[in-house]
């Protein structure tokens, strides 16, 4: 019988998880991938303070032969399902601001993200449940309709089983020491379903 080793990590913090997707966009040769973080925005207050405001999401990508953009943000959850309570526009927070912009750039042809890492949870009752990476879409359909409907808070294990992309984790060379994510391939995915 063969075992196979996991090679993905079974708890990730949003700024480790952040960190892989540099990793990862680092690690093609080819430059398959290109990947970069959106910086932060700042104004000037009414005392002359400066005051900074995040209101794009972690990164934005492009593939190469694709030449479309795309924009994600990077998000890990130890819960049984990711909260979007944040996003919502009546919120009026920077998260709804990351979310309205994700749409923008779906709106104009470019794909848009969550990048969810779920991290591995143990039960009392039941098998524990192991790590899982998903891509979720940010595009017109059903599921966003309910969510600014008010009648859907959360992406459930269904939500990302039936809209989502899985990502694999690998390793980019005999010589890598950490596993890296497989985004362009995922991308692709989910690219070809939108």
């Amino acid at each position: 019988m063969t075992t196979t080793t996991r090679l993905e990590p079974e708890r990730l913090t949003g700024k480790e998880l952040e960190e892989f997707v540099v990793l990862s966009g680092n690690r093609y040769p080819d430059s398959r991938l290109d990947v970069w973080r959106n910086g932060t925005q700042s104004s000037v207050g009414p005392n002359g303070q400066v005051i900074q405001h995040k209101s794009k999401p972690d990164f934005e990508v492009t593939l190469a032969n694709d030449g479309i953009r795309g924009t994600f943000d990077a998000k890990s959850c130890s819960e049984a399902s990711f909260p979007l309570n944040d996003f919502h526009p009546d919120k009026k927070s920077s998260r709804a601001l990351q979310l309205s912009h994700m749409f923008r750039v779906r709106a104009r042809g470019g794909y848009a993200f969550f990048l969810i890492h779920k991290n591995r949870r143990e039960m009392k009752a039941k098998a524990d449940v192991e790590s899982q990476t998903w891509l979720f879409p940010v595009t017109p359909n059903w599921f966003w309709d309910g969510f600014y409907a008010n009648e859907i808070r959360r992406v459930t294990q269904m939500h990302l089983e039936e809209l989502g992309v899985p990502v694999e984790w690998w390793m980019s060379s005999e010589r890598a020491r950490k596993p890296t994510m497989r985004l362009d391939e995922a991308i692709r995915e989910l690219r070809s379903r939108l």
